[in-house]
């Protein structure tokens, strides 16, 4: 069992333009739920966990306002040798002081054995004669691989490419870290 508790709050501002009037909103909510989950084991690998929660919440701001319960659920299944999991959630607002007013969501999840992420960001160089990007990267592959990755590139025209990358991996107990340049040149 597990006492949960959630809050957003949200503004919104838009300017006016030829074909709207200035607009501006806000909405707020604050939940409170109580959690029951089990984890059952299917073999020594893989196990399955279904949760119920229920509870109530408050809604304030400029939309729907007032209180109400919901409702939810959910099943999940994982196998820790193959890194894999999939999940399957649900939710519903059973009522709300706001007769009018009706809520209900639905979510499948899977985890696959492998997930990587990167982020970056160009900057156009001098007079625009080339592009420095700043990137980074994230990876994780299976119960206990992580990569961290960080580097940089730059770009003149069509004739020089060259990047510096350093990247960091952990398994089990150990770590491997690396820096590599890369470059590119055409003629």
């Amino acid at each position: 069992m597990a006492l949960k508790a959630d809050t957003f709050l949200t503004e919104m501002e838009a300017g006016a333009d030829d074909r709207l009037p200035k607009t501006a909103g806000d909405a707020q909510r604050l939940r409170l739920m109580v959690e029951g989950r089990t984890t059952w084991a299917l073999s020594e690998d893989s196990h399955l966990t279904p949760v119920f929660e229920v509870g109530g919440r408050w809604d304030g701001g400029k939309a729907e306002t007032d209180v109400g319960a919901e409702m939810g659920g959910g099943i999940a299944y994982a196998h820790t040798k193959l890194g894999l999991g999939i999940e399957a959630r649900w939710w519903d607002l059973l009522a709300h002081q706001k007769s009018a007013f009706d809520e209900w969501g639905a979510s499948l999840t899977l985890w696959p054995a492998q997930v990587e992420f990167d982020l970056g960001y160009g900057l156009v160089t001098h007079e625009g004669l080339g592009l420095l990007t700043i990137y980074g990267g994230l990876s994780l592959a299976g119960p206990d691989r992580r990569g961290v990755r960080l580097g940089g590139r730059i770009e003149l025209g069509e004739w020089v490419d060259l990047s510096v990358e350093g990247e960091g991996t952990t398994q089990g107990g150990g770590a491997d870290h690396q820096v590599a340049l890369y470059g590119h040149l055409g003629w």
